[in-house]
């Protein structure tokens, strides 16, 4: 191929990453990405990952890497994977040698599926040290994992694109080994065998943008362009052309055709635009190197005051003042106006100011609100709530003694609603409390991950097949059911009660 085609080719891959970021500044109600990666609001985010791994060689991480040490610090984190994920977070932001780094690395390798080895051999790969595992042991484990048709699921015996593409992106480190080659060349084989005839990638059914990204970012790492090797060309269409067929005119992205802005989606096809810029210069989107200083400030300005105060807090304010004021007139009053009495109430109105803007209240009734879709339904889904697996098991499942937390329902839907947001909407109609970090749910109803065992937790699954995506990736449609499940054995029980596969009734 000539040199016009791709120097093209690289225009269009920055004019692409350049509209994202404008996009999520404009999201930011103006706060340039430079200022948001310092803000303790990042440290909080947990799609913070994506933006590190595609943002981080160009923006300073050090402030990012403070404040989420000292988050770790007293939070409490569950989850292997998402332990893991941390660690890569605070690695790639120079604090590799961080306990909560150390803590995850020896205590959480494996502990949580495939994806806790994947996310483990990045942590080697970057130089931490685990005192359980080695590389080579994980290089093993992960070779050992792959399926018959050359890729890796997340169970059962067929392979899947997205977890097959992040295995590849951890090993990719290593193919050079010989017993490594072999299993990745097979894992490249499927990938391009899995391409659809429009150039895209599918998952449960349904083409989407992050299945063409995370494969993108898999050849990436191996050096292979996706825009240029004929394997991943299907009628004169690759994957990396249709990545950015997801993106709208507002420079955000969808995660299927047509459908509303996903930040998911955003995230994803910006770490694959930024993982062919990074090979083009000999790198990998998951190796991070030491790096000094970092991009100019965004134009965009950056003393933009975020959202304004509730209501309810700006009375309070003028409540405080009103109330100091009067005070302060009655001291005066009845002649005990000194200054020990006035500096007292300065200090007393200063705390309750302090605590009015730093407290958000929310009744019961404003936190489990719901209002119909009306005009914006586009349709219905079946969902159900389920425990089975664990009652008897922990006191948690009190009052779902038949292992039922919610019995079927329909429940409204709109353009573009995720597993995610149809399970919040119900929950607030049904007062069923949720706890999520993300798309990943570790709580419902009071029984959280872990509650019945270190390998229990709540996985999801969509017209009887289980996903392998998070909740908040995987758009419904009209007349789907949607099984949240509880698991008491990372989905084997599940194996057991439903059948092998698809957890099929």
């Amino acid at each position: 191929m000539s040199a016009a085609p791709k120097a093209m080719s690289e225009g269009i891959r920055k004019s692409a990453i350049e509209r994202i970021i404008e996009y999520k500044e404009g999201a930011l109600g103006g706060k340039s990405i430079s200022e948001w990666m310092k803000s303790d609001e990042f440290a909080e985010y947990d799609g913070a990952i994506w933006y590190i791994l595609s943002l981080g060689r160009e923006y300073e991480l050090s402030e990012f890497g403070e404040k989420l040490s000292e988050r770790l610090k007293n939070a409490e984190i569950n989850g292997a994977v998402t332990r893991l994920k941390y660690a890569l977070a605070l690695t790639a932001a120079g604090k590799k040698d961080d306990a909560f780094v150390k803590s995850a690395a020896d205590e959480e390798i494996g502990e949580q599926g495939i994806m806790s080895w994947v996310f483990g051999l990045h942590l080697l790969n970057n130089g931490v040290t685990s005192a359980k595992y080695s590389a080579e042991d994980i290089v093993d484990e992960l070779a050992g994992r792959v399926l018959s048709d050359g890729g890796w699921a997340l169970s059962g015996n067929k392979s899947d694109v997205d977890v097959t593409a992040m295995v590849l992106q951890a090993l990719a480190v290593y193919r050079e080994d010989e017993k490594a080659a072999a299993v990745i060349d097979g894992a490249v084989e499927f990938l391009s065998e899995s391409q659809m005839a429009s150039g895209g990638y599918s998952s449960y059914g349904q083409e989407n943008c992050e299945s063409a990204a995370q494969t993108v970012i898999a050849l990436a790492s191996l050096g292979i362009d996706a825009s240029e090797d004929e394997r991943f060309i299907k009628n004169g269409t690759d994957a990396m052309s249709v990545v950015l067929e997801y993106q709208k005119e507002d420079g955000s992205f969808s995660h299927t055709k047509g459908t509303a802005p996903n930040e998911m989606s955003a995230s994803q096809a910006l770490c694959a635009l930024v993982a062919l810029e990074i090979m083009d210069e000999g790198g990998s989107l998951y190796i991070f190197e030491e790096k000094e200083g970092g991009l100019p400030e965004s134009s965009a300005s950056e003393e933009t005051e975020g959202d304004a105060f509730p209501n309810y807090k700006l009375w309070v304010f003028v409540g405080i003042g009103a109330a100091a004021a009067a005070v302060t007139f009655v001291l005066f009053v009845t002649k005990r106006g000194n200054a020990k009495n006035c500096i007292f109430v300065l200090i007393v109105s200063a705390a309750l100011a302090v605590g009015n803007y730093c407290v958000d209240i929310k009744s019961t009734e404003d936190y489990y609100s719901y209002e119909s879709l009306g005009s914006e339904a586009v349709g219905s889904i079946t969902l159900t709530i389920r425990c089975d697996a664990a009652v008897g098991k922990t006191s948690l499942t009190s009052g779902a003694e038949d292992g039922v937390i919610l019995p079927k329902q329909e429940v409204e839907i709109a353009r573009g609603d995720t597993v995610y947001d149809v399970l919040i909407r119900a929950a607030k109609r049904e007062k069923i409390a949720v706890n999520a970090s993300g798309g990943y749910i570790s709580e419902i109803g009071h029984l959280r991950e872990f509650a019945a065992g270190e390998l229990s937790g709540w996985v999801y699954r969509v017209n009887g097949e289980k996903a392998s995506v998070g909740s908040d990736s995987l758009i419904l449609g009209d007349g789907d059911v949607v099984e949240w499940l509880y698991s008491c054995d990372a989905g084997k029980d599940l194996e057991k009660e439903y059948g092998k596969g698809q957890w099929e009734d």
